[in-house]
């Protein structure tokens, strides 16, 4: 069954960046879904990157048992994140490792008392991502921690997401921070239409999805640019917000206030204006995000390493 929490690997040593990825309750399987999408993604950029899992349990659902697996894998959470903090975090701030940091569902509360727990300021982070957490809507989290202006992404699906909208609720008697967003100005909340759980298959829904943007996101932080073929064809025209069928993935408001999304059925991405009186008119489309955000001027001044997958 191996010794859990897992320790850091030494694979990550002379890294440009690592993605750091926190599981979430009853994950059984010998690989996570999201590591493994996300070590597709960077297959390009494999000898400068690395992925890992903090695995912290491995636990199987039993539907009789599962409210008391819920609460032992909260309490274990919690147990864990002093080790999380100084056999990973502070060892990545150590070997002075860029990283960034995603946690799923009850991944997050390890994540976030980590950040409670640490005593030294976190110089070599790069990011923190939250994916359908399993956290109350009104917690606020400690990012003194973190460099400045630095805010937690988190992503959320309110209609989508049964698991946190049913069993969440009924077990903490209160809304997660991954169904409706977190109040805290801490965060940045971006809607999903993402499924809870990873089923497998060929068609999918969930926040396994997001590794990709994810990984577009941070190598663009890290001036890695995937030189990938843009879609010059786009006719502009008016878009609804895409509550059924795209993700929300970031946004910026200067000098034109644009939304990326990601369609969930076929991966593509697209950017949409939006104007004051709230309509939105999409402006670009394709498969490559790192396309649409050079297209669009968003990389800024930053000197590039250009990779061509």
């Amino acid at each position: 069954m191996g010794q859990y929490p897992v320790e850091l690997p030494e694979t990550v040593k002379g890294k440009e960046l690592v993605f750091v990825y926190v599981h979430g309750f009853a994950e059984y399987g010998l690989e996570t879904s999201f590591e493994e999408k996300m070590r597709e993604f960077l297959e390009p950029v494999k000898d400068r990157t690395d992925v890992f899992t903090y695995r912290w349990e491995r636990v199987r659902i039993n539907p009789v048992k599962v409210i008391g697996q819920w609460q032992n894998s909260k309490a274990r959470a919690d147990s864990v994140a002093p080790h999380f903090l100084n056999n990973v975090v502070l060892k990545l701030e150590e070997l002075e490792v860029p990283y960034v940091i995603v946690g799923y569902s009850l991944g997050s509360k390890i994540v976030s008392k980590a950040l409670e727990l640490s005593l030294l300021d976190l110089k070599y982070i790069q990011g923190i991502y939250f994916l359908g957490s399993a956290m109350p809507n009104d917690y606020c989290p400690d990012i003194s921690r973190l460099p400045a202006g630095m805010k937690i992404i988190n992503y959320y699906s309110k209609f989508f997401d049964t698991v946190l909208k049913m069993s969440y609720s009924y077990a903490e008697k209160n809304e997660a921070g991954g169904e409706t967003g977190f109040s805290d100005s801490a965060f940045l909340n971006y809607r999903t239409v993402c499924t809870h759980v990873h089923k497998g298959g060929p068609v999918q829904r969930d926040y396994t999805e997001l590794a990709e943007p994810i990984g577009y996101l941070s190598l663009m932080e890290q001036g890695i640019f995937y030189k990938e073929d843009y879609n010059d064809h786009n006719i502009e025209m008016p878009v609804m917000d895409g509550e059924i069928q795209w993700n929300d993935i970031v946004q910026y408001g200067s000098p034109r206030n644009i939304l990326f999304q990601q369609n969930m059925t076929t991966g593509h991405y697209r950017a949409v204006e939006i104007a004051r009186d709230g309509g939105r008119t999409r402006v670009a489309w394709g498969n490559s995000l790192h396309a649409l955000l050079d297209e669009l001027g968003l990389f800024g001044e930053k000197k590039l390493t250009v990779i061509v997958p």
